[in-house]
């Protein structure tokens, strides 16, 4: 009985730890917003690094799909990271979000259950798929897509990455001209 209590007491401090993570901040940011807006909208309190990306290998697989189509794209992505639990990174183009990438490392089921819930309740279209490298579960809304990819870490945690782009990734490069 004393266990079932400390699972439960467990359960409710994580549920208030992701919500608090969840909401802290004032807005969401929008595609195609510059690095100044999104720090606003995020309420940037935490030090970012600021990385420019010389390398492929540095790219996670959307970036190098987008590089693969235009290799001087490259130079002009920025990448804010934010270490944390999950580590943030807001991809730019020529100043523009088009990318977010959640890195929450290692984690248990029952905090997966919580974060997958948040999209289910957002985006009422979704999928999952598993292949042998994991399960990915695809998000799609009028604006957005979101890929999140599970991987076995080890007999209790799970690796969580999730990919979050605009849908209209291209119509944004082409309002750039670039």
């Amino acid at each position: 009985m004393r266990k079932k209590k400390i699972i439960i007491l467990l359960t409710i401090l994580f549920i208030a730890k992701v919500g608090i993570t969840l909401n802290n901040h004032s807005q969401e940011p929008n595609w195609g917003d510059s690095p100044e807006e999104v720090s606003q909208k995020i309420n940037l309190k935490k030090k970012v690094s600021l990385i420019k990306i010389n390398k492929k290998s540095q790219l996670n697989p959307f970036l190098k799909y987008i590089t693969s189509i235009d290799e001087t794209l490259s130079n002009k992505i920025k990448i804010f990271k934010i270490n944390g639990n999950p580590d943030k990174e807001f991809h730019f183009i020529n100043k523009k979000l088009f990318s977010i990438t959640l890195d929450y490392k290692s984690i248990k089921k029952a905090e997966f259950r919580i974060i997958k819930a948040k999209y289910i309740k957002k985006f009422t279209k979704w999928e999952k798929n598993k292949n042998q490298y994991g399960i990915s579960y695809l998000f799609e809304d009028r604006n957005s897509k979101i890929i999140i990819q599970l991987k076995r870490d080890n007999n209790k945690n799970m690796r969580c990455r999730i990919y979050l782009y605009a849908k209209k990734i291209f119509r944004i490069l082409l309002k750039e001209n670039l």
